[in-house]
């Protein structure tokens, strides 16, 4: 059995990391006030964001003692993750070109208003009454 002083220790440890994660979140929220260029952006979410989860792998999830197979099966899985990201990637670079709703001319009927309102030139008499 474990005696009082080591798991008034590991309370400790988790209450820090806890207050690790909350600092952490803080950041998150004050970064999101600070316009930085989207890659910017994306660099310090990503790195706050890998911080946090290995905090929460390593401590609340004991990643920390375990055995040396489980970090090869997660060194794969993040291998895997890795190459099913860059697949968009690679799509960019394919000789066929396939033509974006975004890249048609808009016909002139569909051009204004896009309500169907013909204007306020006419009068009220839309039944020929």
């Amino acid at each position: 059995m474990a005696d009082h002083g080591d798991i008034q220790k590991h309370i400790r440890l988790y209450f820090m990391i806890g207050a690790a994660l909350l600092v952490l979140t803080v950041v998150t929220v004050g970064v999101s006030y600070i316009h930085l260029p989207i890659a910017g952006a994306v660099v310090v979410a990503m790195v706050v964001a890998l911080t946090k989860g290995g905090l929460v792998a390593s401590i609340f999830m004991h990643l920390n003692h375990e055995v040396p197979v489980i970090y090869r099966v997660l060194a794969l899985t993040a291998a895997f993750f890795f190459m099913v990201m860059a697949l968009p990637v690679s799509w960019n670079s394919d000789e066929v070109t396939v033509a974006s709703i975004w890249d048609q001319e808009i016909p002139e009927t569909r051009k204004g208003d896009p309500y169907g309102h013909h204007g306020d030139d006419h009068g009220d008499d839309h039944g020929g009454h």
